[in-house]
């Protein structure tokens, strides 16, 4: 977008006072398609019981030439957020990497055959440090942008069968993952592990000094099997500390049967970590599935949201709201956070 249109944008589009923190998502949400083509036909921008958004992009089609962001996606959903009065949450996955990109980075590819660049190459953490900064330069001081899904390093496949959005921390989900990621390393058993939490600290650093207005949402996932869940505890708790009035996490796999209560522990932790799910106080969730998939098992959204715990935000697929009881159930959340 030239300068012009930029400002403009600025204009219409709201800012804020600079240093006044943005609240996080909180209400029901729809979680719209990855580079959405029917965007400004979305039946959630007319239904005043959806409150947010998540749009959706990745790396290939934002930056395909170095440099050269097309915030296309990004612009039109935050002008329509403005004109209904929504909030929205935004999401850039680098799974789905630019060629500029793979012919210097090299690709790590775990046992679930998902694959993301090295987020530890110096190259990688310089090149997407670029995109998150030119993102939050854009972003951050748009009123209505209330939250930042991170990609932090992860290959996606969250939900053990490879699938996922291409943002959860999942890494070294197997032991053998552990052993090549060790190789890498270099140092020995438990050196890999060092390797990627050093890399996705970094990473996340980044999203905190580009959007210092702005919460960012990391998702843990299985990210050294061998450290499990220790590992993602220690990154997840530190990113928690970091910036505790605008850090959370965010978890794509809820359901009626995610999260659930560990006897282990005695309660219900945050999926993929070890954390009393009660200490996270601005968490979000997305489902795992929109109502009627197989990944639902059959259940209604009600059924789900019985299952939200303390939960402030929850997403959910585009088609959902027009199932039975769908509407309701939405209404009766968003109460139940005080909206």
């Amino acid at each position: 977008m030239n300068k012009p249109l930029a400002i403009l944008c600025a204009i219409i589009l709201g800012g804020l006072t600079a240093g006044a923190q943005k609240p996080f998502p909180r209400g029901t949400m729809v979680v719209l398609p990855v580079n959405d083509s029917n965007l400004s036909g979305e039946a959630c921008w007319s239904d005043p019981n959806i409150v947010g958004v998540a749009l959706r992009t990745t790396w290939k089609g934002t930056e395909g030439t170095q440099g050269n962001f097309k915030w296309n996606q990004f612009d039109q959903g935050v002008a329509l957020a403005q004109t209904n009065h929504k909030f929205v949450v935004l999401s850039v996955t680098a799974i789905l990497t630019p060629t500029w990109v793979t012919s210097v980075v090299k690709t790590w590819t775990n046992s679930l055959k998902k694959s993301c660049p090295y987020p530890w190459d110096t190259n990688l953490q310089t090149f997407w440090g670029g995109l998150v900064a030119a993102m939050g330069q854009r972003y951050d001081s748009v009123s209505c942008v209330h939250g930042v899904d991170m990609w932090a390093g992860g290959t996606g496949g969250g939900t053990g069968d490879g699938s996922g959005t291409g943002i959860d921390c999942v890494f070294a989900p197997a032991a053998s993952d552990c052993t090549a990621l060790d190789a890498i390393a270099g140092g020995g058993t438990g050196s890999g592990n060092s390797l990627w939490s050093n890399a996705c600290e970094a990473l996340c650093t980044k999203y905190a000094e580009a959007f210092p207005t702005t919460p960012c949402f990391l998702h843990p996932g299985k990210n050294y099997a061998n450290l499990d869940p220790q590992s993602m505890d220690a990154v997840s708790t530190w990113w928690l500390n970091l910036r505790p009035n605008a850090s959370s996490l965010f978890n794509n796999g809820f359901s009626t049967r995610t999260p659930r209560f560990i006897r282990s522990l005695g309660y219900i932790p945050w999926p993929s970590t070890s954390l009393n799910i009660t200490t996270v106080k601005t968490g979000m969730f997305q489902t795992i599935g929109p109502i009627g998939s197989s990944l639902m098992n059959g259940a209604t959204l009600a059924q789900v949201f019985q299952n939200v715990q303390d939960i402030i935000a929850v997403q959910i697929y585009p088609t959902d709201q027009a199932t039975d009881p769908g509407e309701q159930t939405i209404i009766n959340f968003n109460k139940s956070v005080g909206l």
